[in-house]
Parts: C-alpha cells; structure tokens; sequence
C-alpha cells in the first residue's frame, strides 16, 4: 500500500499563536480564506518585515487554521491564549502527520510508560524509523532536520507538553475542548497530548 507523504514545510514559523489570531478574527468577519489572505498581505497586518515572510507565515497560519472545523474555530475565538495553544497545537498535527505521529507515538507512549523526558535523540530515531518508509525525508539535509526538530520542540515548549529541560509536563484538558475533540470520529486527537484516557472528562 502506497504511503502519504509527509510535507515536511513546518519551518515557517512555531505555533504562531499571536499571527494565528489576528487571522482568526479576520475570518470572524469575512468567512473566506482567499479574503483573509489577501488583506493580511495588503495591510500587511503581520507586521513582517519582508514581503516573502510575509507571504510564508500568512500561508502557513491559513493552511493550519483551514482543518479546524466552523466549532473549534468559534470556540478558538473565544479562549484565553493559554487554550487556544491547545487547539492551534492539533491544527498543527492534523496539518503535518509526521508531528502529529510523533506527539502520539513518542510523546504521549512515554508518558504512558512512565517515562517523563524526551530527547531530541528521542526525535532522530523517530525520524529515521519514518524515513524507512517515507523516502522524501532521505532528501532532507542535515541541516535542515536540525532545523525542523528545533521547530517541533519549541512548539511542545508553547503549548506547555514539555519544560525546558524536556521533561514532559501532564495535562489537564479542559472538558468542552475534550467534546469538541471527540466529534471527529475519522481520528483521535486526544493522542496528541500526554494524558491518560482514564484522566479525561468523561463524555
């Protein structure tokens, strides 16, 4: 069976919380992706500095910000930034299978095993099991990789699923988050965090 490929186009930027927001409120008012593109990038409402970044970031908020349904958009619009990391973190894995495979692969299997730190060891053999069966990550330079994991880490440090030290942290979900999760029956997003199911709200 042929495999997806990974896009791997996640060094744009982190989890762009503040970014991620002024182009949710766009949206609010707009209700049209291609309109909220284009009025980022005309008023230059990004504050970018060049109008290449400007142009990456604004795609890349976007192309996250279009997998989350009408409901998880609403309710995005009306949290503090410390939840809303939350739903902008399964934006991101539902974006890039291969960051959402390893938050429930690695991540939250060594929560479960009681195993409470990563490494970015931790994320090469993850990345090397996965180029036995993707070839495009054989194309990646080392440089780029490097790049790529500093990204992922940084996120995990945004949303708060590790310390600085990589010590994964446990998580309370708050419990509307949770139903809204759990309406996608096609997937288990709840995989991307580092909780026992024996800890979440029951539905």
């Amino acid at each position: 069976m042929k495999r997806e490929k990974y896009s791997m186009s996640f060094t744009a930027g982190s989890l762009l919380l503040k970014k991620s927001v002024i182009a949710l409120e766009l949206y609010s008012d707009l209700r049209d992706w291609k309109l909220v593109r284009d009025k980022i990038i005309q008023d230059n409402l990004l504050q970018s500095r060049s109008l290449n970044s400007l142009k990456r970031h604004t795609r890349e908020i976007i192309s996250r910000l279009r997998t989350l349904s009408e409901k998880e958009l609403e309710w995005l619009s009306y949290q503090p930034e410390n939840k809303q990391a939350l739903m902008l973190w399964v934006a991101v894995c539902r974006r890039y299978t291969f960051i959402g495979e390893f938050a429930s692969e690695v991540i939250r299997e060594r929560y479960l095993s009681l195993q409470p730190q990563i490494s970015t060891e931790d994320y090469n053999v993850f990345f090397n099991q996965k180029a036995q069966w993707h070839e495009e990550l054989d194309r990646i330079t080392e440089s780029t990789q490097k790049e790529q994991r500093r990204i992922v880490f940084q996120m995990l440090r945004q949303v708060n699923l590790i310390d600085k030290q990589n010590n994964i942290i446990p998580i309370l979900l708050p419990a509307d988050f949770v139903e809204l999760l759990r309406k996608r029956t096609d997937r288990n997003d709840l995989h991307l965090f580092p909780v026992f199911d024996s800890d979440l709200p029951s539905s």
